[in-house]
């Protein structure tokens, strides 16, 4: 082993690196129907997680998966930078069957009524 498998600036960078590797590849549209369904969940509810911007693309024309089901991570940042959302330090199970009742993200809304 090497000391750059335990370095956490080497590590930030791999995940970036992941992050927009994956975002690339993914079709913009179904980018357009994820940020769409992130919008209507944040401005209805004051706190989301990726489970919730999943489900409501389960109920739309964009059910399939994208090329890479990891693509939500850029999705969400994209909703983090143009300020419709916020990082919370409270993470839930994961309800979706994929995830295995792994822990995810709870999301602040910044658009919702009662954070406007």
């Amino acid at each position: 082993m090497t000391i750059l498998q335990f370095s956490l600036d080497h590590a930030l960078q791999a995940r970036e690196r992941a992050i927009s590797q994956v975002d690339s590849r993914v079709d913009s549209r179904w980018k357009q129907a994820a940020l769409s369904a992130i919008w209507r969940i944040a401005d209805r509810w004051p706190t989301l997680t990726t489970d919730n911007v999943w489900l409501l693309l389960a109920d739309s024309e964009w059910s399939h998966l994208p090329i890479d089901p990891r693509a939500m991570g850029a999705i969400m940042r994209e909703a983090q930078r143009r300020g419709w959302i916020a990082p919370t330090a409270e993470w839930k199970a994961s309800v979706r069957v994929v995830n295995h009742a792994r822990p995810i993200r709870v999301w602040r809304s910044l658009i919702h009524e009662e954070q406007r």
